[in-house]
């Protein structure tokens, strides 16, 4: 079987004739770079000639945090808690609680069930083939951590701020834990499946959306409880992924090599993924019986 492949891609080596054959080196490879290969019989050997280079798959980096990731939600979750005290801020969520809650009436409990549903369906999805950024063990350590994070900084708030609820006397109002535990599994779903379509991250956050909206509903939370809640969500597994490579270094050395080495082989035409960013899905709210909620399917 002809074999060919461009030498740049490979950064400097060996000196190999053509026609000669080397087993398959990634050391050093870089994913901008370009090249075409095709097995030699079933050994992993190649024959190098030089050819024009075709373009690698787009890979986005679920892992990379920024500064702005992090601050983004604690300048929200800052501005959600000026609602608790200020005068005409809490006028101002009366209002909204005013129009969006049933005030009591027609409560539906799907949202202490769908809280949990972005997470579930990472590792339902990893069950069905889907393998996301990280092994079974990484992104157990991660979602361990995200929500470790996120049940501290919640509980803390919630006894710092003392705000009552809606509906009733308890004075732990703010943030919402329901809308912070949907997002924090919406923005860890998103994450691990970035790279393999957006609309896994959507679906994520189309269930946390709801959950938020229903915590009105039922007259559990003031809106500004549900934002708060969802600050604090994201930015929990958002410092998670930040913190895991310098907590797990050598665990995430292993991760990046294993992920170039992939990315070198896709380029190369070896292991080219099953239909990569081939999801697709739909979703629409649904009301009935007193039960409401939002249904979405994923096709992969």
């Amino acid at each position: 079987m002809a074999v060919s492949i461009s030498l740049a891609a490979f950064g400097e080596g060996p000196a190999v004739a053509p026609g000669a054959t080397a087993p398959l080196d990634f050391t050093d490879f870089n994913p901008a770079d370009t090249a075409r290969v095709a097995p030699l019989f079933e050994a992993e050997e190649i024959v190098y000639e030089s050819v024009p280079a075709v373009p690698c798959p787009t890979f986005r980096d679920g892992m990379k945090v920024n500064y702005w990731q992090l601050g983004t939600p604690v300048v929200v979750g800052a501005a959600a808690s000026l609602f608790v005290r200020t005068p005409k801020l809490v006028q101002a969520r009366e209002y909204v609680q005013k129009h969006l809650s049933q005030h009591g009436n027609h409560k539906t409990t799907v949202d202490n069930y769908l809280q949990y549903a972005p997470i579930v369906a990472s590792y339902g999805l990893y069950a069905c083939g889907l393998k996301g950024e990280n092994g079974l063990l990484d992104r157990t350590i991660i979602a361990a951590m995200s929500y470790t994070i996120f049940v501290a900084i919640n509980a803390g708030m919630k006894y710092a701020f003392h705000e009552k609820r809606p509906d009733s006397n308890a004075h732990n109002s703010f943030p919402s834990g329901h809308t912070g535990t949907a997002v924090t599994g919406a923005e860890f779903l998103r994450r691990e499946y970035w790279s393999t379509s957006p609309w896994i991250g959507v679906a994520g956050y189309a269930v946390a959306l709801t959950t938020a909206y229903l915590r009105i509903h039922n007259d559990r939370h003031w809106i500004n409880d549900v934002v708060g809640g969802a600050a604090v969500g994201y930015f929990s597994t958002t410092l998670a992924y930040w913190l895991y490579p310098k907590i797990f270094r050598k665990r995430y050395e292993r991760h990046m090599k294993e992920r170039e080495e992939r990315l070198a082989r896709e380029c190369a035409g070896l292991d080219l993924p099953r239909r990569r960013n081939s999801v697709t899905g739909f979703g629409a709210p649904f009301a009935g019986s007193g039960v409401v909620g939002f249904s979405m399917a994923l096709t992969f």
